[in-house]
């Protein structure tokens, strides 16, 4: 019986091997695939990729990485091993997640200041023993939400359902602060503020559209941050716009006199929340 060795092959890992003979004409048929066979399992030897974080809520450190391939986890009980300290600390905080498909872990702590830095990483272990860290990266805790709410706010209603708002932006509190975007809620003067809806742009501006005519509606405006929504405007009321009128002109009748149209028909009568109809426009074509 004739045998081989196969080196470098990865720990905890199924494979099959085929034999193909050769002569000095070349190469045969490959033989039927063995049975499946698994090496034995080892302490991992590869590092998570891509550690960073940032984001979350106010008092959260969050810290992310790419999770480590299967066939590179080297044995069963693969977990990660999470490690960060305050920049200039010497002394590490550490927590053991036994999960292999997790990929994020957020300490929360009301204490932690925000954006303040830290320095993180990941490192991983299975059931024979622990394996490489990755580099260490640097990551800043969560934002605090914005603290002001936008300023001269004001609206115009530009049909009967739909309203414009405009805003002067949120000036960022320091360098590192991002404005992502703004909340506009908008709601009846009638209803609850619970009851109010939202529409979330990334500029200076809002259409509101799909509102009722001829009624008024309270709107205000708040920023958001990645650490979430700060303070909403003081809120004020605009009315949209009257419907055009809905029913049409009707017995409308002509005569042709001395190559003049003279056209008759039926003043149309307002309907609720419409105003008096003022005029017509007349059009026509040719066939």
């Amino acid at each position: 019986m004739m045998h081989a060795t196969v080196k470098d092959l990865s720990p905890w890992v199924e494979y099959e091997f085929r034999v193909v003979a050769i002569n000095s004409v070349g190469f045969g048929e490959p033989s039927m695939p063995s049975k499946q066979i698994r090496t034995k399992a080892a302490a991992p030897k590869v590092a998570p990729v891509n550690v960073s974080g940032g984001g979350g809520a106010r008092g959260e450190l969050v810290i992310t990485w790419e999770p480590v391939p299967e066939e590179q986890q080297s044995g069963e009980e693969f977990g990660y091993l999470v490690a960060f300290r305050p920049l200039g600390s010497s002394t590490w905080i550490k927590t053991v997640l036994a999960s292999a498909d997790v990929s994020r872990y957020v300490y929360r702590n009301d204490s932690v200041a925000p954006l303040s830095q830290f320095e993180a990483t990941v490192g991983v272990y299975n059931s024979m023993g622990e394996g490489p860290f990755s580099r260490i990266v640097k990551v800043l805790s969560a934002e605090e939400e914005p603290s002001t709410a936008p300023s001269r706010v004001w609206a115009r209603s530009v049909s009967a359902s739909e309203v414009e708002v405009y805003w002067e932006p949120v000036p960022p509190r320091s360098s590192t602060e991002k404005i992502i975007g703004y909340e506009v809620l908008f709601s009846e003067e009638s209803s609850q503020q619970s009851e109010a809806d939202k529409v979330r742009v990334t500029d200076s501006m809002a259409l509101l559209s799909g509102l009722k005519s001829s009624t008024v509606y309270l709107i205000s405006v708040r920023a958001q941050n990645s650490a979430g929504l700060g303070p909403s405007s003081i809120s004020f009321s605009v009315t949209t716009k009257q419907p055009p009128p809905r029913q049409p002109p009707g017995a409308i009748q002509w005569n042709l006199t001395n190559s003049k149209i003279f056209l008759k028909w039926e003043h149309v009568k307002a309907s609720q929340n419409e105003s008096e109809v003022t005029g017509y426009k007349a059009s026509f074509s040719e066939n």
